[in-house]
């Protein structure tokens, strides 16, 4: 992870930003210091476990491709069976510290992102831009404990504001998403079999890209439990998984193949299923079995539907997350 690939060059472009950055924050510069993802040799990464694809049986898939070095180059994620894809087109500077994405929705490049870490390596920072230009959409701010967990992600100008909280084994129980102030959200996670969380199997990439709240537990959770609160703060509850009906299988490295998921409030199965290669001399490239597509409630695919809306950002993020909250409230007084 340490190596320096370009000694001398490296160096000296990487204090150039760091001097720079410290006086005036420059697109033009951060662009200078990407160091090319095919321009480096094969790292240790090639050799290591890594997440190819996930399926479901609710709509939503995820795809990832390696660089040279074995660090995730494209992050997609699909939702509503592939008719809204987002993608991260991800590059690394010479220590393979993300530096910088493009951010694709659907086919339409929407905007640049850079991140800034902070002396410990942790991102403090993400600064998106309008594409090719120093046109400034927003900054994301990052805080997080001593541990080096994340327990805050936080847009000023679009008044978004994730606290999260995380356990001691580095599992995130718990984020209650805030709208100007407000409470709009919270989502809450139970860990009570230990696993190796396949998000954690993607190289490179240090939380998920580029949605709030994403942060990567160590193990995947056995309970997901979604509430919405109205304005006055009652609470309305969008979906509420039973971690006793959770079903894991997993590899001989203890990565997840299969979970299965239940919904308490409508009986609905929530199926998951990982594609992983090199994953060791025996299994070259591992893979769970494909999820049968399920008639879920008529409420459907709502998972997806919230797993959609905290993947966009800004305006939008902000916009569909009001108007799902609406949908939640409604449909609960109306029962």
């Amino acid at each position: 992870m340490k190596r320096n690939l370009f000694k001398t060059l490296s160096s000296v472009v990487l204090t150039v930003l760091f001097i720079s950055s410290c006086q005036k924050e420059s697109l033009t510069v951060e662009k200078d210091t990407i160091v090319s993802s095919d321009a480096a040799s094969k790292s240790e990464h090639n050799n290591q476990c890594r997440l190819v694809s996930l399926n479901t049986n609710f709509g939503f898939t995820s795809s990832v491709s390696y660089n040279n070095r074995g660090l995730a180059n494209t992050w997609s994620l699909s939702y509503d069976f592939g008719s809204v894809v987002y993608t991260m087109l991800l590059e690394y500077d010479a220590n393979n510290r993300l530096t910088r994405a493009k951010y694709i929705n659907t086919g339409d490049y929407l905007y640049d992102v850079v991140y800034y870490y902070n002396k410990k390596g942790l991102v403090e920072k993400e600064k998106w831009y309008l594409p090719n230009t120093n046109i400034l959409d927003d900054e994301v701010f990052f805080t997080y404990n001593t541990r080096g967990d994340a327990v805050r992600q936080q847009s000023f100008i679009y008044g978004v504001d994730a606290h999260i909280i995380p356990d001691a084994k580095g599992n995130y129980t718990r984020y209650d998403l805030y709208i100007d102030g407000n409470l709009v959200q919270t989502g809450l996670y139970t860990f009570n079999r230990s696993n190796k969380n396949p998000w954690t199997a993607m190289k490179g990439i240090p939380y998920g890209l580029p949605g709030y709240a994403f942060q990567f537990s160590k193990w995947w959770e056995t309970s997901e439990t979604i509430i919405f609160y109205d304005e006055e703060g009652n609470p309305y509850y969008y979906y509420d998984q039973n971690p006793s009906r959770t079903r894991m299988r997993m590899n001989d490295q203890d990565y997840l193949l299969e979970v299965k998921h239940y919904d308490r409030l409508t009986g609905d199965l929530y199926q998951y299923s990982f594609d992983y290669e090199h994953c060791g001399d025996r299994d070259e490239r591992v893979r769970g079995d494909q999820p049968a597509a399920d008639k879920l409630s008529a409420w459907t695919n709502k998972k997806s539907k919230m797993m959609k809306i905290m993947s966009t950002h800004g305006k939008e993020l902000r916009e569909n997350q009001l108007k799902l909250r609406k949908q939640v409230v409604e449909m609960n007084r109306n029962k």
